[in-house]
């Protein structure tokens, strides 16, 4: 179907490209892609721990050991299932660097314009 003027198939398989996507979140503020550092805000709630999905598992450990909780054994069901597979129509897996090769520069600067505090408070790099 059609939502928001960018074609998404049935299967789930990629309709929109890179560039379009980023086009997408820089011209319409989406509930799904507004900046962390609004949705969290940061500054103003001082959190013990946060949790970054590249670093999800360590991040969980390290909680777990700092408050005295033992790591919970995983269920071999529970992590192979059908809805935490994360590869399951993934598409191509490329660099940070690839997707972003092509991107036109103004379109990253507003990209970044808008993602900026969150590239600072949470140690990304500008790709």
């Amino acid at each position: 179907g059609r939502v928001n003027n960018i074609t998404f198939s049935k299967e789930n398989e990629y309709a929109v490209t890179f560039e379009q996507f980023l086009n997408y979140i820089t011209t319409k503020m989406d509930r799904h892609w507004i900046p962390m550092h609004h949705f969290c805000a940061p500054c103003n709630n001082h959190y013990d721990f946060y949790l970054d999905l590249a670093t999800f598992k360590d991040d969980l450990r390290y909680i777990y050991k700092q408050v005295g909780i033992e790591e919970p054994h995983e269920d071999n069901g529970s992590t192979n299932s059908t809805r935490n597979n994360s590869t399951k129509k993934a598409g191509p897996k490329l660099s940070v660097s690839e997707y972003f090769k092509d991107i036109p520069k103004q379109l990253l600067e507003k990209v970044y314009k808008i993602y900026r505090l969150d590239f600072k408070l949470f140690g990304y790099e500008i790709p």
